[in-house]
């Protein structure tokens, strides 16, 4: 293969990998964004062709398990983009549960208001949505949440490793945090950003988790469960 050749492979290449939102997110925190922003409207379309059984499976679990904490219950979903994790927990949810989104992509949110606002059934739901960076959000919120969600996203995160400890002040004692973790080839694209098995559970264990699961999802994703210790 001549070098043109092999030149023009690479931008191929990387031209598609920039049409799909996510893909190259890891080269800078602004290029991230600005594709969420772009594939806004075509993200569930293009994205969600996988079997999200087991992710619907897993938040709906979580959501039912954590009803008896509180008069109130509170939820966190981190880096929700188009609220596919609220709108599945809030099924199994009382009527008056707060829900808190957080997304730096504005688009992404709107797209989120747009699913609540066309559906009657989740019109009444008492849902903050805020266009923050995660990470900044995570060292500045004063209250805590039941459930905490944070899928497909934190492989995203420039400072994941340092905000593992976020992640436990924010969620109540005795509340769940689900999340993914990238697998396979997958997880090699982010280093630096504690997504091996060890050392996630070993971040994990150090903000006060405990039973810590592990759940197969599908090639590029696993799952995880985490209960907060009691402080």
């Amino acid at each position: 293969m001549s070098i043109f050749a092999l030149a023009a492979l690479v931008v191929v290449i990387v031209l598609a990998l920039a049409i799909y939102p996510g893909e190259l997110s890891w080269l800078a925190p602004g290029g991230n964004r600005w594709l969420y922003d772009r594939g806004a409207s075509s993200y569930e379309g293009k994205w969600q062709r996988h079997d999200y059984g087991p992710y619907k499976s897993l938040v709906s679990e979580s959501a039912a398990a954590v009803t008896h904490l509180g008069e109130r219950v509170r939820v966190a979903d981190l880096a929700c983009g188009t609220g596919i994790a609220t709108r599945t927990a809030s099924r199994h949810l009382p009527g008056d549960t707060e829900y808190v989104g957080v997304d730096y992509s504005s688009r992404m949110l709107q797209r989120f208001q747009s699913h609540i606002d066309d559906c009657p059934a989740l019109g009444a739901l008492d849902l903050t949505l805020v266009c923050e960076d995660l990470e900044t959000w995570l060292r500045t919120i004063p209250g805590r949440f039941q459930l905490v969600m944070l899928m497909e996203a934190s492989e995203f995160l420039p400072s994941f490793p340092a905000s593992l400890p976020f992640l436990g002040r924010v969620c109540e004692p005795g509340g769940r945090l689900i999340m993914t973790r990238p697998a396979g080839f997958w997880s090699c694209v982010f280093p630096g950003r504690q997504q091996s098995r060890r050392a996630l559970g070993r971040g994990l264990r150090d903000a006060g988790f405990v039973d810590i699961r592990f759940i197969p999802w599908r090639g590029r994703y696993e799952l995880v469960s985490a209960t907060r210790a009691g402080d």
